[in-house]
């Protein structure tokens, strides 16, 4: 396997499961430091010790007053100062420190389902929403000038299903996607670059689109192995990243510009498999999946013989149960290709 030959595991952290820390689906990872910073489907942000995966800080703050939201469409980090930025559904932009505190929120009026910020910019797309989204434009916040702009193209994409995956990430570059699109985009100082496009088999057909509003499209596009876009794009240094609408991981060799795509990864130390990872912000050169405690159990826990003896006694000593907090597993990019 490609992936294999590339990628080696680097770590493996359960992430510290109390009453008041439950963990539901992640939405947004970031590393900064030594710290994992992500915000759950349930619109909580965590801020964990990626080493050993104990919880921090947690920032709960449902309602209206200041610092509040109802929901929280996406998080960053501002590298600058060290600051988590959340905007939420009120379109404000919040501003937290690393312990949790609420320090300031500005009204932009406006709000967007993917956001990253570099240079103390703030740039905020709206591509994961569906249906008449604009994917390659970007409002940008000032944060210093508090000056708002709006940079890219503000094309309508029409598409009746709901983006997956991440279309926005930080990995070394900025990388964007947009439904219907098979090129990988870089913005780069307020310019839109189009580094990678990819080539499939069975593009999505015109009479596809028209469909996508109906029932029967998706498990038309599954029977049919039809590529309707890519997500998630992680740069290392030899290579880019990508998942689809299919499972799968593409990959893509940045000084050959040879393209696999691997229906799933095989982890043999643990008797895994995987079908996709998941992006993490800023964290250079590695990549992270997510397993589900209930999944653990069945195919780890349950089978001690499969485990690689290198990770036996991290792995016992993890008190993992049927109510725990996901697990994260960390591969990082080998010095030397296999």
């Amino acid at each position: 396997q490609t992936f294999f030959k590339n990628f080696e595991l680097d770590a493996i952290v359960p992430i510290e499961t109390t009453d008041d820390y439950l963990v539901n689906y992640i939405k947004r990872a970031i590393r900064w430091k030594d710290k994992l910073i992500f915000l759950t489907v349930s619109y909580y942000i965590f801020v964990t010790d990626i080493e050993t995966g104990k919880v921090e800080a947690f920032i709960n703050r449902l309602g209206a007053g200041p610092g509040e939201s109802h929901v929280i469409y996406d998080i960053a980090i501002d590298e600058r100062t060290e600051q988590i930025l959340a905007n939420n559904d009120y379109g404000k932009l919040l501003f937290f420190d690393m312990n949790g505190k609420f320090l300031r929120e500005v009204n932009l009026g406006y709000g967007g389902s993917n956001m990253t910020c570099h240079n103390g910019k703030a740039l905020i797309n709206e591509t994961g929403r569906g249906y008449a989204c604009t994917p390659y434009e970007f409002h940008v916040y000032d944060i210093d000038k508090d000056t708002r702009q709006k940079i890219g193209d503000n094309k309508s994409v029409d598409f009746h299903f709901k983006g997956y995956g991440k279309h926005v990430v930080y990995s070394k570059n900025i990388w964007f996607i947009a439904p219907l699109d098979y090129n990988l985009y870089r913005l780069n100082n307020g310019e839109i670059e189009i580094p990678y496009t990819v080539t499939v088999k069975n593009p999505i057909t015109k009479r596809l689109i028209e469909k996508s509003k109906e029932r029967s499209f998706k498990s038309e596009i599954e029977e049919n192995k039809i590529i309707y876009g890519f997500s998630s794009p992680v740069e290392t240094d030899r290579f880019m990243l990508a998942t689809t609408n299919l499972t799968g991981i593409v990959m893509i060799n940045k000084q050959t510009s040879e393209i696999t795509w691997e229906k799933y990864i095989k982890e043999e130390q643990l008797g895994l498999t995987f079908f996709s990872y998941y992006p993490v912000d800023r964290d250079e050169n590695r990549v992270m999946f997510i397993i589900e405690a209930i999944d653990w159990l069945r195919d780890v826990a349950a089978h001690p013989e499969k485990v690689a003896p290198k990770w036996k006694e991290q792995i016992s000593k993890m008190n993992i149960v049927e109510d725990s907090n996901p697990i994260l597993l960390f591969y990082k990019e080998k010095k030397e290709p296999e």
